[in-house]
């Protein structure tokens, strides 16, 4: 679940949580600029949130710590790529910025701080 406020969710867990808030914020920025964004979790597989904007559909993982290898980090979410039919997947990081092709799906890393500069959601 999701709350409007970082410090309701403070509240709601007891205790201070980076991962928590950081994940809470990128949702609330595409609940305020997509059409739609949901959670995807089937077969014991997820994907953070998958956004509508503008009739097209994007996979989004919000990861504020990134293992030491991303190319590696990356293949339990590939399945849930192709399972959904796109050619990427997005992720947002607290300071990494990259771009490479695993598998022959799009990888794009970008940092919170950018994310928050777009109006509208345009990868």
């Amino acid at each position: 679940y999701y709350v409007n406020d970082n410090g309701m969710l403070y509240h709601l867990l007891a205790r201070a949580s980076l991962g928590a808030a950081f994940e809470q914020t990128v949702y609330r920025h595409f609940h305020d600029t997509s059409e739609s964004v949901f959670f995807y979790y089937e077969n014991q597989r997820e994907i953070d949130f998958v956004v509508t904007h503008e009739k097209t559909r994007q996979l989004w993982e919000a990861k504020y710590t990134i293992g030491k290898n991303l190319h590696d980090e990356v293949k339990k979410y590939l399945p849930v790529v192709l399972e959904l039919k796109t050619a990427s997947l997005h992720i947002v990081t607290a300071d990494t910025e990259t771009s490479f092709i695993k598998d022959g799906i799009s990888i794009t890393a970008i940092p919170l701080w950018k994310l928050l500069l777009q109006q509208k959601h345009t990868p």
